[in-house]
């Protein structure tokens, strides 16, 4: 119970919201592989969901 309706809540609860007047504005992913080199990925939407940039990084993680 969220005190939001089912529909509104079920609406919320998606990994892409898209609204015109709400919704999702990015996305971010990060991964690290066992070898230790990384790579960091965001994407950003426009109201209708299509991908309006995308910027990724890859770099190496160095043990401590």
């Amino acid at each position: 119970q969220t005190g939001v309706p089912l529909d509104r809540e079920r609406w919320l609860s998606s990994a892409l919201i898209v609204s015109p007047t709400y919704g999702t504005r990015a996305s971010t992913v990060l991964c690290i592989g066992r070898d230790g080199t990384g790579t960091w990925e965001e994407r950003s939407y426009a109201p209708d969901a299509r991908v309006t940039r995308t910027v990724r990084e890859t770099f190496q993680v160095t043990p401590a």
